[in-house]
C-alpha cells in the first residue's frame, strides 16, 4: 500500500470522557505526521441520551471547545477530520441525525457499547465474564441492525468485535451469527456504510467475518486505531491489520477518503 493511503478512522482526543490528557489535537496530527499518515479522524465519543454512559453523567465531548482546536491544525501535512464516535444513535435519531449539521461533522461512526439485558441496558464490558461468547455477540449483532434500522446519519459501523475484548474467548460461529453477519454487510453496502476493521478487537474476529461472507467485492471499510493514547497510533496491530486487508484485496478508494474498498482483481 501506499502511504498517501494510509488513513487512521478512529483516534480518539483529550475531549473524550476516556481519553488522555497528552491527546491534544495538536499531539495527534504530530504522530499521524511522523508515521506517515495522510489523515485521521478525531472521533471522541458522544452517546446518545438513555444510553448507560450519559446515564453515568459522562460520554458527550465538548464539540464547541473541540472545533477551536481543529481549527488550528489546518495547516498540518496531516489532513484532521472533525468527528465523533456516536454511541447508541438508534435510541435518539432524530438528535443522532442533527449532530452532524450542527457542529459541522465530516465522519461519523456509529457504535454499540450496551445492549439490553434482562430488560436493562447494560454496558457490553460488563457481560463478557456473564455471558457465553456466542450469547453476547448475539445480542450485540441484533443491536447493530437496530442500529442500522433507523438510518442514522453515519458513514461506518464501528468495532464489530468489540464484545470480544472483553468475552476471554471467541465464540463459535454458528447459523444464526452467520446470517447476522451477512446481514449487516448486506445493508452497510447497499446503504454505503463501511464496516471499521478496529485494531483493538482480536483479530480473529475479522478473519470469522470474512469466513461468513465470502463475498466482500465493493464492500467497503475503514480502519482504525482506537487510540486513547499517542502510542496507540500506527502501532503494530494497525500495521497488521492493513496487511492483511492488502492481502485480502481491499485497495483504497477512488472518491471517499480513508475507506478501503474490496476489489476483484
Amino acid at each position: 500500500m501506499t502511504t498517501t493511503a494510509r488513513w487512521d478512522m478512529h483516534v480518539h482526543s483529550r475531549y473524550s470522557w476516556d481519553g488522555h490528557a497528552e491527546s491534544t489535537i495538536d499531539a495527534l496530527s504530530a504522530a499521524a505526521a511522523r508515521h506517515g499518515l495522510a489523515g485521521i479522524a478525531i472521533t471522541d465519543h458522544v452517546d446518545c441520551p438513555c444510553s448507560q454512559r450519559d446515564q453515568r453523567e459522562v460520554g458527550r465531548a465538548d464539540l464547541k471547545t473541540r472545533a477551536r482546536d481543529l481549527a488550528q491544525v489546518r495547516q498540518s501535512p496531516v489532513t484532521v477530520l472533525s468527528a465523533v464516535e456516536l454511541g447508541e444513535p438508534h435510541l435518539k435519531p432524530a438528535e443522532a441525525n442533527d449532530l452532524r449539521h450542527r457542529h459541522g461533522l465530516q465522519f461519523v461512526i456509529g457504535s454499540v457499547h450496551s445492549v439490553v439485558y434482562q430488560r436493562d441496558r447494560v454496558p457490553v464490558e460488563h457481560l463478557g465474564a456473564l455471558l457465553d461468547p456466542v450469547v453476547l455477540m448475539d445480542y450485540y449483532l441484533d443491536e447493530v441492525l437496530q442500529m442500522l434500522d433507523v438510518r442514522a446519519d453515519i458513514d461506518v459501523v464501528g468495532h464489530l468485535g468489540y464484545p470480544l475484548r472483553s468475552a476471554g474467548r471467541l465464540p463459535n460461529l454458528n447459523a444464526g451469527l452467520i446470517a447476522k453477519m451477512r446481514e449487516i454487510v448486506s445493508r452497510t453496502t447497499r446503504d454505503d456504510i463501511a464496516i471499521e476493521i478496529n485494531a483493538r478487537d482480536p483479530r480473529l474476529f475479522y478473519d470469522m467475518l470474512w469466513t461468513a461472507v465470502p463475498e466482500i467485492e465493493n464492500v467497503t471499510v475503514t480502519i482504525g486505531s482506537d487510540a486513547h493514547r499517542l502510542d496507540g497510533i500506527e502501532n503494530h496491530s494497525v500495521s497488521g491489520v492493513r496487511q492483511e486487508l492488502h492481502r485480502r484485496g481491499f485497495r483504497p478508494h477512488p472518491t471517499q477518503q480513508g475507506r478501503l474498498v474490496a476489489t476483484s482483481g
